[in-house]
């Protein structure tokens, strides 16, 4: 990712989650997380992958029941 990427990723999450709070963190892979954020009835969650993509997501993917070892 180029810093110029990185400032339109920054702009589009910023104008999505301002006010929100952080609800949850989930590690997909070991480069892949996908957070979640909430405010009363909204929820919002933005997909990471390490070095590749920063983006909001509506699509529901697998979440492990158990955290990896690196969260431990």
């Amino acid at each position: 990712m180029t810093a110029l990427d990185i400032k339109a990723s920054v702009d589009e999450l910023r104008s999505a989650i301002v006010g929100m709070r952080l609800q949850n963190i989930y590690d997909l892979s070991p480069k892949v997380f996908l957070l979640k954020f909430g405010q009363s009835d909204r929820k919002m969650h933005v997909l990471i992958e390490s070095g590749v993509r920063v983006h909001i997501t509506t699509l529901t993917r697998e979440k492990p029941k158990v955290p990896s070892q690196f969260t431990n």
